[in-house]
């Protein structure tokens, strides 16, 4: 994978396992986010499959991921930081599902990765 694919993977798999999980919006406060992405990244055990992800560069993806075509979930960046899905009638949990089926990360790492993150986010 090219690192534009990888972070379109995580942008996207960090997006719906924090939708799984109940969120749905966050802090837009840029510093913030990006700490906590980063200490999220740097703890997440499945982080090696992503080699030229570098968690200084989330709200530079977060922001283009809106822009992306054929992602199941993305990121709005206006005011909050919001994680949304773009395919109509799916929920986060059948999306997480069908997003996970050809991938060598569960949807239980996504949302351990999204749990770390929110975790950070919240204190």
């Amino acid at each position: 994978m090219t690192k534009d694919q990888q972070w379109k993977t995580v942008a996207e798999g960090l997006a719906l396992g924090c939708l799984v999980l109940g969120v749905d919006t966050l802090t837009a406060n840029k510093m913030r986010v990006e700490f906590a992405f980063t200490h999220a990244w740097r703890a997440w055990a499945r982080s090696s499959v992503f080699p030229s992800v570098s968690p200084r560069n989330f709200s530079i993806y977060a922001s283009k991921s809106s822009r992306r075509i054929g992602v199941s979930a993305a990121w709005n960046w206006r005011g909050e930081l919001v994680p949304y899905l773009t395919i109509e009638g799916w929920n986060a949990v059948e999306s997480l599902e069908v997003f996970t089926e050809a991938e060598t990360i569960t949807a239980e790492d996504w949302q351990s990765l999204a749990r770390s993150f929110i975790d950070e986010l919240a204190e």
